[in-house]
């Protein structure tokens, strides 16, 4: 009657015309053309007057939108983690970098400004505010105006 049906399911059905009650939640079935169904399923047994089995009762539930569902998840999930970890090792990468220049800046001999796009003192070095007499905190905001010292020309 059912050409596809396994022989694991015989012996349940056997199992269960025997009294027994079983489950299960996601179970693979194998198609004649090779393609995978996922079911849910319980088999229970059913008794007339006297008490006897008198056969069963199948429950059956087709998962396979679910179960499809599921691993399309399953493998965007590992596709965003793969990509989570390589973009950590970018930024990872950016950031030591970016430490150099710091370090770089902070040590550097020369005297640094930077400011925002509208001139505004975003960072000076120590070396700047060594010559300068001022502090960061002092000129930030402000404009690279504030260290006219008055010896040069105006161009």
């Amino acid at each position: 009657m059912f050409p596809e049906i396994q022989e694991n399911w015989k012996e349940i059905h056997r199992r269960c015309l025997a009294g027994a009650t079983e489950k299960c939640d996601e179970d693979k079935l194998i198609r004649q053309d090779g393609s995978i169904e996922w079911l849910s399923w319980e088999i229970n047994p059913w008794h007339d007057e006297k008490g006897l089995v008198g056969g069963i009762i199948m429950f059956t539930e087709l998962i396979t939108q679910r179960k499809n569902a599921e691993t399309m998840l399953q493998k965007a999930y590992e596709h965003t983690n793969v990509l989570v970890q390589e973009r950590t090792a970018e930024l990872s990468a950016a950031n030591d970098k970016l430490r150099k220049l710091s370090r770089a800046a902070e040590q550097s001999p020369s005297s640094i400004i930077i400011t925002d796009a509208a001139g505004r003192i975003e960072y000076i070095n120590p070396k700047l505010a060594l010559l300068s007499g001022h502090t960061l905190e002092e000129v930030v905001g402000k404009r690279p105006s504030i260290f006219k010292s008055g010896k040069t020309a105006a161009a």
